[in-house]
């Protein structure tokens, strides 16, 4: 099971008023992927007769359908509110979307317990809506927990489906004295960075960022793709580097990317031996960046979201004999389990740009 989305739709107020006693509303739920095309989530509220206050206060769960895993791969979300005829067309009363990304990007502090968006969304216009629109909608927005949705993380190798993504079938091994000797990575993202990017008064564009992360795990680099013009970037990449020695270090590398060079924006190291003699331990935790010295600053440069676990891998023990660093089955020292790729770019015919982000949200 992929990550779920719990989406609860509350009440709205203050509709257009469609009927001299109000309106019978409905909302309906629907998902578009990056490529603005209609996924096979959807979902759809019972019809609240006459009024323009309704309350409907149902409860919707996403991602059985549609793989929610990936954070730069999330959908839009996009909630239309109608007023119900039986006999001729449904009237678009207005409508709301909403960029899941940024419910995982969302400042720590406007979230509720369990990590819940409960805020009302100003409903907009679109080609759908014929009429003026009014009001506001009530929603309550949060990915439900591993726990909670029996989603196992990307890092518990016993549930992942590594064979096929780097060409290797990890065994389940129960041998408690197998010492560990192959190490993932994931570089969720990063939160506060720098700008780097002066604004260009000409064009009113800048004031942002180009970051790339670099991993260096005994001696072998990887790095991710490059995440233009954001402060906050989403990588959300994974890698595996074959490490024996607890001593070790992972090194993480934040630069800016220009046409022609890079940047320093900051850096970090994690000891290996936090993991060692845990194959079970998943570690996952913000690390704040320091300068080229290594020392915290008093403005901060912002920090960056690590996933790691230490495991052992049979198929590494036994392509890489006793001692030093052999290449794995994939011919390089280390896989990124995703694959770089380009940024993707969003279009959206079916909205103007007012419609594309509803962030701007009132209480």
């Amino acid at each position: 099971m992929g990550r779920i989305l719990k989406v609860t739709v509350v009440e709205a107020k203050d509709l257009v008023q469609i009927e001299k006693d109000g309106s019978d509303c409905f909302a309906e739920i629907k998902f578009v992927d990056l490529m603005n095309r209609p996924t096979n989530e959807q979902g759809k509220t019972k019809v609240k007769s006459g009024t323009v206050n309704p309350v409907w206060d149902e409860e919707f769960e996403f991602g059985q359908k549609y793989d929610m895993t990936r954070d730069d791969h999330l959908p839009r979300m996009r909630i239309r509110v109608y007023d119900y005829n039986a006999f001729t067309k449904n009237i678009c009363i207005g409508v709301i979307n909403f960029d899941l990304e940024k419910l995982v990007r969302a400042p720590l502090e406007s979230l509720g317990p369990g990590g819940e968006l409960d805020k009302w969304f100003l409903l907009k216009k679109d080609k759908e809506t014929k009429r003026g629109v009014s009001g506001k909608i009530h929603l309550k927005l949060r990915f439900l927990s591993d726990e909670e949705s029996g989603h196992s993380s990307l890092a518990d190798h016993s549930d992942f489906d590594f064979k096929g993504k780097c060409g290797v079938e990890i065994e389940e091994v129960t041998e408690g004295d197998m010492p560990q000797n192959e190490l993932w990575i994931r570089v969720v993202r990063a939160r506060n960075l720098r700008v780097m990017d002066a604004r260009d008064f000409m064009t009113g564009s800048g004031g942002s960022s180009d970051p790339v992360a670099t991993i260096k795990v005994a001696g072998v680099k990887a790095e991710t793709r490059v995440i233009k013009k954001t402060l906050e970037p989403i990588w959300n990449e994974e890698f595996r580097f074959i490490v024996f020695d607890p001593d070790d270090f992972v090194d993480i590398l934040i630069e800016d990317q220009d046409p022609l060079s890079r940047d320093f924006m900051g850096k970090f190291t994690i000891r290996l031996d936090t993991l060692y003699n845990d194959k079970s331990k998943v570690y996952l935790a913000w690390h704040k960046l320091k300068d080229k010295n290594g020392h915290s600053t008093a403005s901060g440069l912002g920090e960056v979201e690590i996933q790691m676990q230490w495991i052992f891998n049979p198929t590494v023990a036994a392509t890489s004999g006793k001692g030093g660093l052999k290449k794995n089955l994939t011919g390089s020292y280390f896989t990124n389990l995703f694959g770089s790729g380009g940024d993707d770019d969003i279009t959206d015919d079916d909205d103007d740009d007012e419609n594309k982000d509803d962030w701007n949200i009132k209480k």
